[in-house]
């Protein structure tokens, strides 16, 4: 981007070194949320890993003890 002289002035340098500073600080939160967004993602997806997993065995269990008791 070329700027005209003019519009080179002290002023316009702190206005945009406070937007530069701040755009920075919007961003580095904006990676670490998503970086704890993936981290709360995994730890979800395991839960329900294990949940499933659990139901499986359950149902399982269910089915040998009905058989066992000779319950269709």
């Amino acid at each position: 981007m070329t700027y005209a002289p003019e519009e080179l002035t002290p002023q316009r340098l702190a206005i945009m070194w406070d937007m530069w500073k701040r755009a920075e600080a919007a961003a580095l939160k904006t990676r670490g949320d998503i970086s704890q967004t993936r981290t709360r993602l995994h730890e979800l997806e395991n839960h329900l890993a294990k949940m499933e997993q659990d139901g499986h065995d359950a149902a399982l269990f269910i089915e040998a003890y009905l058989i066992q008791r000779g319950v269709d």
